[in-house]
């Protein structure tokens, strides 16, 4: 049986049909009876081939196509009917066909093995941020969605790969057997209604759980059990506010790239970015969520249970050059826990008495507080020193990270993030226009003492 896949192949031989070229392609060379022939039906139009060639095979005597075994080439747009002998056709299908090869069994098997092997290496079930380890009631909702999903389309894979294996194999073309052109059939109404039916109960088993979800998850929690939190994005880190969190001063406790929520408690998370789209996204407690300038989106988390290890995740949403560094820790905590976090909290920071850490707090007044803030016990009074353009300071010492969560909060780190912060996270602090636009923290140009006497002061103020 010849191959006539190849376009090459089709566009030389029509190519030669339509150039009329009728006397090079006639020969007189017999096919012994019976005999395989092909006929090739082309239909040229004005700039391309319609539909491309068709090509039916047939098993007969010489006297059924051709007493010379001819194949014909017909051009019915210009009513040409070429005759094309097998043999030369033979000739220009080999240029262009390669037979195929069977693998060895050995070079199968190490493939077969070499590709599980890369495929298998990409899982892991104890990533950071993985979805299907959910850990909250919204996430479980997530998760028993994809459950499903997973399973029909297992089933329907099976179901359709299997049919199709069986079917490849009953069928197959065996040796020795006449080839027989397969029977043509041109529509099978009842298998096209179930083809039909079918995916639409899929699709319609499939819509309730995921309408029911999508409800679940854009409905904002009220009552006076919710723990209201206003998160905002900046390029590129988290500022987090518990407006229902004051001191006896009114300050509202703000925190930065660190969230604290109560175990087993509804947290409504009322977000708006203050630049570019951010998207907060915590795999394990729930699904992404857009933060956009001007408008407010709610997404709520319910942890299952407290844990010591925070939950990972990140901005999910490309917002410039270092959008790969911010990143969000959710510490999860008992509520005992977590109204002693909240006293601790909105505490303010006091002015040290340490001479090294009290020339730290004169540069932080003097340099750091054109962006950062901090809420600071004073001779005056509880005091709110700074401008809230950067992360808040207050109980900086007390954070296990900081640069977007990115940084252990190591005196090491901390010391270099204050003498050239563009040297552990990609930013344009030359670019700031402030307020309006923050691209990172430049470098100020400290001596080394100056900067160990900042170190001093905000490793203090835990």
């Amino acid at each position: 049986m010849l191959d006539v896949g190849c376009a090459w192949r089709w566009c030389l031989v029509c190519g030669v049909a339509a150039a009329g070229v009728h006397g090079a392609l006639q020969s007189s060379v017999s096919i012994g009876a019976p005999n395989p022939c092909v006929v090739l039906l082309v239909e040229p139009y004005i700039g391309g081939w319609r539909g491309g060639p068709t090509a039916s095979y047939f098993h007969g005597t010489n006297g059924m196509i051709s007493s010379k075994g001819l194949a014909w080439v017909s051009c019915r747009r210009r009513g040409m009917r070429v005759p094309l002998t097998m043999e030369t056709f033979r000739r220009v299908n080999s240029r262009f066909h390669t037979p195929s090869r069977r693998m060895h069994p050995r070079r199968l098997f190490l493939f077969t093995l070499t590709f599980s092997v890369l495929v298998l290496s990409a899982c892991a079930g104890n990533g950071p941020q993985s979805a299907i380890e959910p850990a909250g009631k919204m996430a479980e909702n997530i998760d028993k969605t994809w459950d499903l999903v997973l399973m029909l389309a297992t089933i329907v894979f099976f179901l359709v790969e299997g049919a199709l294996v069986v079917t490849i194999w009953k069928f197959r073309h065996k040796k020795g057997a006449d080839d027989v052109r397969p029977k043509q059939i041109h529509g099978n109404t009842a298998v096209e209604i179930a083809w039909t039916i079918i995916p639409a109960l899929i699709l319609a088993i499939l819509a309730v759980p995921n309408v029911k979800g999508i409800l679940e998850i854009r409905t904002v929690p009220v009552g006076d059990d919710v723990l209201q939190v206003q998160v905002i994005g900046h390029q590129w880190w988290w500022e987090f506010r518990y407006p229902d969190l004051v001191d006896d001063q009114g300050n509202v406790l703000v925190t930065a790239n660190e969230l604290y929520i109560p175990e087993q408690t509804r947290v409504n998370l009322s977000m708006t970015s203050a630049d570019v789209i951010h998207s907060f996204w915590v795999p394990k407690l729930n699904g992404k969520r857009d933060l956009v300038p001007g408008k407010t989106s709610n997404l709520t988390l319910i942890a299952d249970a407290a844990q010591e290890e925070p939950f990972f995740g990140q901005c999910a949403e490309f917002c410039g050059l270092s959008h790969a560094d911010m990143r969000i820790k959710v510490y999860v905590k008992s509520v005992a826990d977590f109204d002693a976090w909240t006293a601790a909290q909105l505490l303010p920071a006091q002015i040290p008495t340490d001479p090294i850490a009290k020339a730290g707090y004169d540069t932080f007044v003097s340099t750091c507080a054109a962006c950062h803030a901090a809420t600071v016990q004073t001779p005056n009074g509880v005091e709110i020193i700074g401008k809230p353009y950067a992360p808040n300071l207050t109980h900086f010492g007390s954070r296990n990270t900081f640069g977007g969560a990115t940084f252990e909060n190591t005196t090491e780190l901390l010391t270099q993030w204050i003498h050239d912060p563009s040297s552990l996270k990609p930013m344009n602090p030359d670019a700031n226009i402030i307020p309006e636009r923050i691209l990172g923290m430049p470098s100020f140009g400290l001596t080394d003492a100056a900067v160990a006497e900042l170190v001093a002061l905000l490793e203090g103020w835990k």
